[in-house]
This record gives structure tokens, sequence and C-alpha cells, in this order.
């Protein structure tokens, strides 16, 4: 794959982010922490500096590579960030309340397992 390939599906993605979490351009700008130039230039072209899009992944909690690899169709965009959701909402809550939700997790894949019996 190319760099402008690359740079067009950056472009892509992140429309498509901006989309699935019904952000503004102002919104999205300041969630990413860039200027909503700097913002409406990498959307039109994927063109920025490795700076810049390196802060944007980060923002997005998103590798850069995932971001530039391939266009991600609406259930990829949904699963990562509701995994990131996850993960995220599991990193702020005690050590006693991830254990059990950790216990809660091995009983549903003990169920999965057994085919809900």
């Amino acid at each position: 794959m190319n760099t402008t390939e690359k740079a067009d599906n950056f472009a892509k993605n992140l429309n498509l982010i901006r989309e699935f979490k019904g952000w503004s351009m102002a919104e999205f700008a300041s969630e990413i922490a860039i200027p909503r130039s700097t913002l409406q230039a990498v959307l039109n072209s994927g063109q920025t500096t490795l700076d810049t899009a390196l802060r944007i992944a980060h923002q997005l909690g998103i590798p850069l590579d995932t971001l530039t690899n391939g266009v991600l169709s609406p259930q990829e965009m949904s699963a990562t960030f509701g995994f990131l959701y996850t993960l995220d909402w599991y990193s702020r809550i005690s050590v006693e309340e991830q254990q059990k939700a950790l216990e809660c997790l091995l009983t549903l894949f003990r169920l999965i397992q057994r085919g809900g019996k």
C-alpha cells in the first residue's frame, strides 16, 4: 500500500469516526486536541505531519496503523470503541470491582463454552 492510499484511509477513517460519534467539526477537533483548521485539512486530504497523525491516534486511543491500513467497517468501528470504552471503565473501578467483573466474565465464557447449558 502506498502513502497516498494510507493518507486516503486515514482521512476516511477520521470522517467515519466523527460521524460514528456524532461529533461536529469543532467537537472532534477539541476531542483530538488539534485546531479545527488542521482537522479540516486532514479530513480533506489525509495529509499531515507524523506528529499530528500520532497525536490524533493517541487521543482516539487507536493505533495509527489501524487508521491508515484500511477503512474500518461500521461493525469494526463499533467493536473498537466498545472495547476501548470497556477498558477505560475497567481501569477506573476499584480492584474489588475489577475482580467481580472478571468473575462475571469468566462465568459468561463458561456458559458460552457449554452452549448456554
